[in-house]
């Protein structure tokens, strides 16, 4: 058997290893933000989805009903997550949907006051006092803590109708029309 020399040794030097090391750190570093961007315009695309779905389903009921729909399930139903942490573990965007009810106070003046006098019991004392009608707006909301998830949203659907509060994004759909 021949006993090694000095200069017949194989393998890597300490030397080579931090070489490899360094290189790995470098292209990892370079990788990671193009990485964790590509991620949050997946995530952002996601949201946009989610949103649109949700909104063409509550849209789609509002034609057919003549009314906005009572949220009961229609995120979900409309392909939105519930709540749940990714294995990113960053929390998910949750998409809901909302009816916000508003009331109007009119006053009733001239004929309309006697038109409804008239239908008023006698025993009921004073003249008829104001009316009020309810409307409802409908409102798309995303919740999510991640700020360019919510400037995304702002920028596709405008500041006119939507705004972000908090870590929330609303957008507001208009009032039912008469029928």
């Amino acid at each position: 058997m021949r006993s090694p020399r000095a200069g017949d040794r194989t393998g890597a030097t300490f030397g080579d290893v931090a070489l490899v090391l360094s290189a790995l750190l470098l292209v990892a570093t370079i990788a990671w933000p193009q990485l964790r961007a590509r991620e949050r315009e997946e995530r952002i695309a996601r949201v946009l989805e989610q949103v649109d779905a949700v909104r063409a389903r509550v849209e789609d009921l509002r034609a057919s009903t003549g009314a906005w729909p009572v949220p009961d399930g229609l995120a979900e139903a409309a392909g939105a997550p519930a709540d749940g942490t990714p294995a990113d573990g960053e929390p998910a965007p949750r998409v809901e949907w909302r009816r916000l009810a508003v009331a109007e106070r009119r006053e009733l003046s001239g004929q309309a006051a006697a038109s409804s006098a008239q239908g008023v019991p006698q025993d009921v004392p004073g003249p008829p006092g104001p009316m009020f009608t309810l409307e409802h707006l409908g409102l798309l909301v995303v919740h999510d803590a991640d700020d360019p998830t919510l400037d995304a949203l702002l920028e596709r659907y405008g500041t006119a109708r939507s705004f972000v509060h908090g870590r929330s994004w609303v957008l507001v759909l208009p009032r039912a029309p008469a029928p």
